[in-house]
């Protein structure tokens, strides 16, 4: 992924952003809004997700903020994506 080299925001559709800081770490946002003002929440590391996992798990939090809002009308900040990562007992 060329992206990955020039530090900088890249949208990748449907509100998710990836973000690629000075030293080569990239990460994908999920970039909502609530109340007016702007939230990123984290979505994951590019080395663990792919564009169409980080697309997919986008769409499940958009959902779970959607749902979560409309029951109890809560903030955003408590949303979180559950992270898919490799432990030491799964690792290949």
């Amino acid at each position: 992924m060329a992206a990955l080299a020039n530090p900088g925001s890249y949208q990748g559709g449907d509100r998710l952003v990836l973000k690629v800081d000075k030293r080569s770490g990239a990460t994908w946002l999920l970039r909502v809004q609530q109340d007016g003002k702007r939230r990123d929440i984290g979505n994951g590391s590019v080395k663990l997700l792919t564009l169409a996992e980080a697309r997919h798990q986008a769409a499940g939090l958009r959902k779970a903020i959607k749902v979560d809002q409309r029951a109890s009308g809560s903030s955003v900040s408590k949303i979180t994506p559950s992270r898919n990562r490799p432990s030491a007992s799964n690792a290949p």
